[in-house]
């Protein structure tokens, strides 16, 4: 195949990888919006708040470490409806239950159909699984969110721009890039003044811009250089 053909076959992949990978973050940048405007939207139909920093709700052990942080604001977020429903919800639960779960109370409300204590305590248990339940609905969809607005981010992070995707070039700069360079041979060394062609490691490299000229004024062992354009 001719290095033309092949250059060609090159760029026609990347572009198509490129039109893909810009309709996919697209897509994906709106799927993060929408699932997160709606998050928002229903939590705070909701008016759910928490707890303020000197509510004696927080003076639990198992609540204060992680409601403390978001003491008296109101809740919007799937990441607060996480919090919120774990480790505030789950554990007035647990408490309401005494450590059972809302199965294991509904089989013995059922079992004594008498007893009103746990009659209420099954009501009230689904109740809160019940609000429990929606409030980690909306932390998973806040969470795809998260993950849809990373990966459509991800589809620019090795973009042309930093020439690191397709081969395509802003102003079409050829590799090698136009011009003349100079070669100095000191015995069997053989390197430029500038950085390129030869990218030899020098002691020392300045470049001072001026209005027309700008010197380039280059060291390595044993000799010096001076190289100016204008």
């Amino acid at each position: 195949m001719r290095r033309k053909t092949l250059d060609l076959l090159l760029t026609l992949v990347g572009a198509v990888v490129t039109v893909g990978l810009i309709a996919a973050s697209g897509l994906l940048m709106w799927g993060s919006s929408f699932a997160n405007s709606q998050v928002h939207n229903q939590l705070a139909a909701q008016k759910i708040y928490f707890p303020a920093a000197n509510s004696p709700e927080l003076q639990n052990p198992q609540i204060k470490p992680f409601l403390l942080p978001y003491a008296g604001k109101e809740l919007l977020t799937g990441q607060e409806a996480e919090v919120y429903a774990d480790h505030f919800i789950a554990v007035h639960l647990s408490e309401i239950g005494g450590g059972l779960t809302y199965s294991e109370i509904a089989a013995k409300a059922q079992a004594d159909p008498s007893n009103q204590t746990l009659a209420s305590q099954q009501q009230l248990m689904f109740q809160g699984q019940a609000i429990r339940g929606e409030l980690l609905t909306a932390y998973a969809f806040g969470f795809f969110g998260l993950i849809a607005h990373t990966a459509g981010r991800y589809c620019f992070y090795k973009d042309a721009r930093f020439r690191r995707l397709t081969r395509y070039r802003y102003n079409n700069v050829p590799w090698d890039d136009g011009g003349r360079y100079f070669y100095i041979q000191d015995g069997d060394s053989v390197w430029s003044p500038g950085w390129k062609p030869m990218r030899t490691e020098l002691d020392q490299y300045r470049c001072r811009h001026g209005l027309s000229r700008f010197p380039i004024p280059v060291h390595w062992p044993r000799v010096s250089a001076k190289a100016s354009a204008g």
